[in-house]
């Protein structure tokens, strides 16, 4: 565990500024700070799924926490913060959507997803300059998770 050094909460993951790596932040500072800048958009995509529980399932071979909301039928994704959100609908609504995620380690979620036997596509180095794969989820949603490439 560090201490964030924006809200001073412990937490399980925080990131080193590049310029001063003594100054780790939290990802929900992260997001409040990307928030405040002039012109700033935040998107958390919403799936539609036919059942959370295996939507969770999914979501776990990459160490991702599912909170599920008390009023049933809906779910947020995400360690930290929501990354994705879930919707349970009726197989006939679910499923279709797509989703990108920028990761810190394209190849650690590549290999849980492996591990898991969802079968995800080969990583790829991108013309755009992403490292990049493809995964299905159980409702068919498709998750497209990427990460910069080095230069």
């Amino acid at each position: 565990m560090a201490t964030c050094s924006c809200c001073g909460d412990e937490r399980e993951h925080v990131a080193a500024l590049g310029c001063h790596p003594e100054v780790a932040i939290c990802g929900p500072c992260i997001s409040w700070l990307r928030s405040s800048l002039p012109r700033s958009v935040e998107s958390t995509p919403i799936l539609a799924v036919t059942d959370l529980d295996q939507a969770a399932a999914f979501w776990a071979a990459v160490d991702q926490d599912v909170r599920r909301w008390e009023g049933g039928g809906f779910a947020f994704v995400g360690t930290d913060e929501s990354v994705v959100d879930l919707g349970e609908e009726p197989e006939e609504a679910a499923g279709g959507g797509t989703c990108y995620l920028q990761v810190g380690d394209v190849d650690l979620w590549h290999s849980g997803w492996t591990a898991a036997g969802y079968q995800p596509s080969a990583i790829e180095v991108m013309p755009w300059g992403m490292r990049e794969f493809r995964v299905a989820d159980p409702s068919g949603n498709t998750i497209r998770v990427g990460q910069p490439s080095p230069p």
